[in-house]
This record gives structure tokens, C-alpha cells and sequence, in this order.
């Protein structure tokens, strides 16, 4: 089975740390997998390779795309709805509070802070891609763009 913190079996610094108990972060530290949704609140970072392997598998996740429109022009996740940082507080509306969210950017710093809004909103089912797209182009897949 795959180690949901570290799916990549690399002995990564860190890695064995609680992404419960450390928070979110942009650069992926602490990465995790589906958690369970008793108790959960704020803001979980998610590993590209965790959330490919749970799309494949047919998970209802919405994701949200937080760049800026020539970002979105450039590359994106299939399936994502681009609501962008400056239109987001206007768009929340659009999104159900009971689903489970997945926030990306370029490199995570962005999404992060949008998803922390929609935490601050009464959200509590989300997740922060680590490294953003460029990080899921670099490890999950290739064919994305990079810029």
C-alpha cells in the first residue's frame, strides 16, 4: 500500500510528520492522503501523485483552479473550475460547503491562501495541492505544460 505521507517511498525530511497535527504548507510537507472527515477542519496539503490516483479511481473531488486566466490558458487540470484569486471572494457561492475542495495555483502559495479563506468562510473539507501544477507536471504528468 501507498504511503499516503510519502508516496513516493523517498526518505524525505519531515515526511513522517502529521499533516493533521503541522497544518498546510506550500511546499508539500507533510502530504496526505483521504482522510477520514470526523474532526476535519482547515486546510490539509495534498500530494499530486495522491490526488491523480484518486481522480483515476472515480473520487468526486471539485477542484479549483486559483490562477490568473493566461496561467489557466497555459495548463490546467481536467476537470477544474478556474475561479481566479481576484474573482474569488465574489465566487464562493458557487461552491458547496459539504464538498471535499482541492486548491491549486503554480506553486501552492496562492492556494493556499484561498483556501484558508474558504476555511475562515466555514469550509472544512479542503485540501492544498503541494507544488501546485508544476509540481503535478514535474511527477504525475509530463504532458502539462510548464511555465
Amino acid at each position: 500500500m501507498r504511503d499516503p505521507i510519502n508516496p513516493s517511498g523517498q526518505n524525505t525530511p519531515g515526511a513522517e510528520k502529521s499533516p493533521i497535527s503541522s497544518g498546510a504548507s506550500a511546499d508539500g510537507a507533510g502530504d496526505s492522503s483521504a482522510p477520514s472527515t470526523t474532526g476535519w477542519t482547515g486546510v490539509r496539503p495534498l500530494h499530486p501523485a495522491v490526488l491523480a490516483s484518486r481522480l483515476a479511481d472515480g473520487e468526486r473531488i471539485t477542484i479549483v483552479d486559483v490562477r490568473e486566466p493566461w496561467e489557466w490558458e497555459t495548463a490546467r487540470l481536467d476537470g477544474a473550475r478556474h475561479i481566479p484569486l481576484g474573482e474569488f471572494a465574489q465566487a464562493i457561492g458557487s461552491l458547496e460547503r459539504e464538498d471535499e475542495i482541492v486548491v491549486y495555483c503554480h506553486h501552492g502559495v496562492r492556494s493556499l491562501a484561498a483556501a484558508r479563506y474558504l476555511a475562515d468562510q466555514g469550509f472544512t473539507r479542503l485540501w492544498n495541492l503541494s507544488g501546485g501544477i508544476d509540481r503535478y507536471s514535474r511527477e504525475v504528468d509530463p504532458a502539462i505544460p510548464q511555465y
